[in-house]
């Protein structure tokens, strides 16, 4: 009985993305986020919706926004245009 109510709490063995997993693949932390968005009610409490969060709200930082590009006209923010190195080097490694 235990075994049949805890099968339908979630996918058992699925790993969720952690912020730096997001940073690394920016373009799949926007696009949970915006499923959030979509259904807030469903999803305020998945850990996936949560360090989906957690990653875009770095991008405020000057210094993680670097991995795109030193200067804003050069930065096109998206998963094609990570410098992973830099973001592995910042501590945010996958």
């Amino acid at each position: 009985m235990v075994a049949l109510s805890l099968a339908g709490c979630g996918k058992v063995g699925e790993k969720v993305p952690s912020a730096a997993d997001y940073l690394h693949d920016i373009d799949a932390a926007r696009a949970k986020v915006k499923e959030y968005q979509g259904d807030p009610a469903k999803l305020q409490n998945d850990a996936a919706v949560i360090n989906a969060s957690q990653a875009v709200a770095k991008l405020g930082s000057d210094r993680v926004l670097q991995c795109w590009g030193k200067t804003s006209a050069e930065r096109h923010v998206a998963t094609a245009n990570t410098n992973h190195e830099c973001l592995d080097a910042q501590g945010f490694k996958r």
